[in-house]
Formats: C-alpha cells, sequence, structure tokens
C-alpha cells in the first residue's frame, strides 16, 4: 500500500491502522502456547534443534529458524532461537509471536 500511495497517504494511514487493530485481536483471542496447533509446553532442553517459525509485528511476516539454546535462571526459563540468516536472539517461550512447528498437529 504505502509503496504505491506514498507512505503518508489516507490510505496507507488506515491500512496501518487496520494492522494494527487485526494485530491486537490474534493476540487478544489466541493463547500460547494452544495456538496454530502446539500440543503442550513442559520447559527444558528437549526443544533444542526443533524448528520454529517466529512473526516479527513490525514487517507482518513469519521467519524460520530453530531453537539452539536453553536457560533457567531464577526460575526464568529462555530459549535461542537462531534464524535461517543466522541471527540469534533470546525469548522466553511459549508466546504468540513462535509457533515450534515440529510439535505440529496439523
Amino acid at each position: 500500500c504505502a509503496q504505491f500511495n506514498g507512505q503518508e497517504s489516507e490510505i496507507t494511514k488506515v491500512a496501518v491502522r487496520l494492522c494494527k487493530y487485526f494485530d491486537k485481536a490474534y493476540k487478544d483471542r489466541v493463547s500460547a502456547p494452544g495456538h496454530m496447533g502446539m500440543k503442550e509446553f513442559p520447559h527444558g532442553k528437549a526443544w533444542i534443534g526443533l524448528q520454529t517459525l517466529t512473526y516479527w509485528e513490525m514487517d507482518h511476516a513469519w521467519y524460520s529458524g530453530k531453537i539452539v539454546g536453553y536457560r533457567c535462571e531464577e526460575g526464568e526459563h529462555a530459549y535461542e532461537l537462531m534464524y535461517d540468516d543466522g541471527e540469534k536472539e533470546w525469548m522466553k517461550l511459549p508466546i504468540h509471536e513462535v509457533a515450534i512447528i515440529d510439535n505440529w498437529e496439523g
């Protein structure tokens, strides 16, 4: 929309508002880990090596990767995700934005 109509056009502004509305509605209605066919989520190293899809809200896109690390400090569970482009980040799972597709029922 922005590419064809310009970043400051009224239609682009409306489209951005709609995207934000739908993103919020998605988060309000879908609770992790029961979204996208995930089964249960017991914490631990068993998740290391499993394939993931991570939704980046600003890009409105899913990025594939895998879980490459796990740590638990003071009861806080964190998982290191490595994306296909080599980027890594630590995240607390389960969250709406990450689907573990090796645990897929569908």
